[in-house]
């Protein structure tokens, strides 16, 4: 049986075309995997449509149980959430303050006479 294209794959799986999605990938892989025969298995020799699952529970669970984080996890993300509005702040202050130019943030001066620009 041929794989199925992108297009038909996540109208199929109740999918709304787009890829963003993370629950549905983790149900198209799932749904892939069942599809592909294990090598050994009595489905694999034949191809009667009454044979056993072609995956086992073992292969099934670690895919369900395998985490792949981004940005560095909650961690990461934390620092994100964090960093990003300080940095923003930072740049704000140097575009309006200093003309564009790139002042130490370091300096407690730069904040005090930053910080008014930045608050309503």
């Amino acid at each position: 049986m041929a794989p199925p294209n992108a297009e038909t794959s996540s109208a199929a799986n109740g999918g709304s075309g787009d890829n963003c999605n993370g629950a549905s990938s983790i149900r198209r892989r799932r749904m892939d995997l069942q599809k592909t025969p294990v090598k050994g298995s009595p489905s694999a020799e034949d191809d009667s449509s009454t044979a056993a699952p072609m995956v086992n529970d073992t292969m099934a669970k670690m895919v369900d149980e395998k985490i792949v984080y981004e940005f560095g996890g909650p961690t990461g993300v934390a620092v994100l959430m964090v960093l990003f509005p300080a940095l923003m702040c930072y740049l704000y202050i140097c575009l309006m303050g200093h003309s564009g130019v790139l002042v130490s943030p370091f300096n407690e001066q730069f904040w005090r006479e930053g910080w008014p620009a930045v608050t309503p």
